[in-house]
């Protein structure tokens, strides 16, 4: 997962990031963004608001080719 937002982030000049959140410790951050039941759970967040769940194989090129559609959102 390091590698994959390492690339993301680098490609995106830093408009897309991914990080990793453990919604049991962080239930304030969960709750205020909808997410926490299902694990792994990817959420996409952009201005502080949630755009959506993302819901396709849980793949390293299946999530990049998801995250490029933000690029230049």
């Amino acid at each position: 997962m390091e590698t994959l937002a390492g690339e993301v982030q680098e490609e995106s000049k830093g408009r897309v990031r991914i990080a990793r959140i453990n919604a049991d410790t962080y239930t304030e951050f969960s709750e205020q963004y909808g997410f926490g039941g299902t694990f792994p759970e990817l959420v996409l967040i952009q201005n502080g608001r949630t755009k959506g769940d993302y819901l396709g194989q849980n793949s390293y090129d299946a999530i990049k080719k998801y995250c490029k559609k933000y690029y230049n959102a």
